[in-house]
């Protein structure tokens, strides 16, 4: 909806909306427009005369015609201006087909019978709700056309009875009208989501400075979407995957930051010794010894350079494979994605004090998605570093190992941060459970852990106290190859 330059409202049509429609008009125009009216004929034709009950049933069985007509014609032109103006003609005049049958049964047939066009004419109002609502203004139409005949008959006789029909009528046809719109309102506000959410896929990668303003749209209707559908089926964690992994976009920047740092550093003092050294004539380059001097110094330095500037392509290589959706497992160990992941982290857990210890004993090799493994990895070291920084812990470490087992491999990731509470322990893989304020956390982090271990990998993902910290244990078996 939105406003008009009176101040009042219109309706909006989208494309997607009268598709709907038109997925179901067919159905609508046969059921409503031909079946239904024999039903009338053959109950009513020995009271109304024949002539009128042919003239009304050719009318009817035209509007059905035109209806399906104009659904195929105008929307495969694109004319949708057109197509509603003449969907609503139509529609109003298969509302009309109704109201006339009421005053036909009203003026010949007995009084008894008045009551079955009532409850035919309202069933069929009430099965309109699915197909006429995606354009709610024809709806409208329909609903005000065909029961108005009604009232104004009931209003018009004596009788507490009579006028208490009318009345329930009126009652039923508001609250027709009102499911009706929600209907309309709720069609029409889901094909908007998805078409923004559309708009944000296709920008993502081009619109990297709007990347907050995003993150914050995609998690508001991530939630509601999430709340709603996560007890009906799990088919689509792979997008709640992609959302998980994109809330962790700031985050990656600032470890890419720290990363950066050291060998930025040092290809700028690299370059600044080279400078010094020519602008000093620190080599005699008439004399052969200076000129293999000066050679071997600057291959040297380039060298170091070249270095500098593969590590900082390894790492933003790194980061770029860690947001790319995964399409196909790698046949790895389980060391590797590990590793990826620490090259990030490294040098933000040094800047916060933070020693990572690695023992890997695995030799197996797996299937695996080691992309969504990484999230796993960040996450949980992640957790536990902001941990360490809440509670100011002394010689903070992250202890990992890797080992086989019988049946596969298994990774534990400890510290020594003073452990999960008791009474949250069971808690931390829940969607949406967070200990962290709604800036810092969405809780969706240890459960997308959780779903990639058990469901992508065949696995399982626990976490228990031991001694001074928390310790997460990884188990994939081999049958996730």
């Amino acid at each position: 909806m939105q406003e008009n330059q009176s101040g009042g409202t219109k309706f909006q049509y989208h494309p997607e909306l009268i598709s709907l429609y038109n997925s179901g008009v067919l159905t609508g125009a046969i059921v409503g427009n031909v079946i239904t009216p024999i039903l009338f004929v053959v109950v009513l034709y020995t009271f109304i005369p024949q002539e009128l009950l042919v003239l009304w049933f050719t009318f009817s069985v035209a509007v059905a015609i035109f209806r399906i007509l104009i659904a195929k014609r105008y929307t495969e032109n694109s004319h949708y201006d057109r197509f509603l103006k003449l969907t609503s003609i139509s529609t109003a005049f298969s509302g009309t087909i109704w109201g006339t049958s009421t005053i036909l049964t009203y003026l010949y047939a007995p009084q008894e019978y008045l009551s079955f066009v009532i409850l035919l004419i309202l069933g069929l109002i009430s099965a309109t709700i699915t197909t006429l609502t995606p354009i709610y203004k024809t709806y409208l139409y329909y609903v005000l056309f065909s029961i108005l005949p009604l009232i104004i008959i009931f209003f018009m006789q004596s009788g507490m009875l009579n006028i208490g029909t009318a009345l329930l009528i009126v009652i039923f046809t508001v609250f027709i009208l009102v499911g009706g719109y929600k209907n309309y309102k709720k069609l029409y506000e889901v094909i908007v989501l998805k078409d923004q959410l559309k708009g944000l896929n296709e920008n993502l990668e081009n619109e990297v400075k709007k990347r907050t303003l995003e993150l914050e749209i995609l998690n508001h209707s991530l939630e509601d979407k999430v709340k709603d559908e996560i007890s009906k089926n799990r088919d689509k964690d792979q997008q709640l995957l992609q959302q998980s992994r994109m809330a962790q976009m700031g985050e990656m920047i600032s470890m890419i930051a720290h990363q950066w740092r050291q060998p930025l550093g040092a290809i700028a003092a690299s370059s600044i010794d080279l400078k010094m050294k020519m602008a000093f004539a620190s080599f005699d380059l008439e004399k052969k010894e200076g000129q293999e001097a000066c050679a071997n110094y600057f291959d040297e330095q380039l060298t170091n350079i070249e270095e500098y500037v593969q590590s900082l392509t390894t790492t933003i290589d790194d980061f770029r494979n860690f947001y790319k959706p995964n399409k196909e497992k790698k046949v790895i160990t389980i060391n590797e994605p590990i590793k990826k992941s620490l090259s990030i982290i490294e040098a933000a857990s040094k800047a916060n004090g933070v020693h990572i210890t690695t023992n890997y004993e695995s030799q197996k090799v797996l299937a695996l998605f080691d992309s969504e493994l990484m999230q796993v990895f960040l996450n949980i070291i992640k957790n536990a570093q902001d941990n360490f920084l809440e509670n100011n812990t002394p010689d903070a470490t992250i202890m990992i190992s890797t080992k086989d087992i019988k049946k596969g491999i298994q990774v534990q990731i400890c510290d020594n941060g003073g452990g999960i509470p008791e009474d949250i322990l069971e808690k931390i893989f829940d969607p949406y459970f967070s200990t962290k304020d709604e800036k810092n956390g969405t809780g969706l982090g240890l459960y997308m852990s959780k779903t990639i271990i058990e469901e992508h990998h065949t696995g399982e993902l626990s976490v228990e106290n031991r001694k001074d910290g928390a310790c997460f244990i990884l188990s994939i078996y081999e049958d996730a190859r």
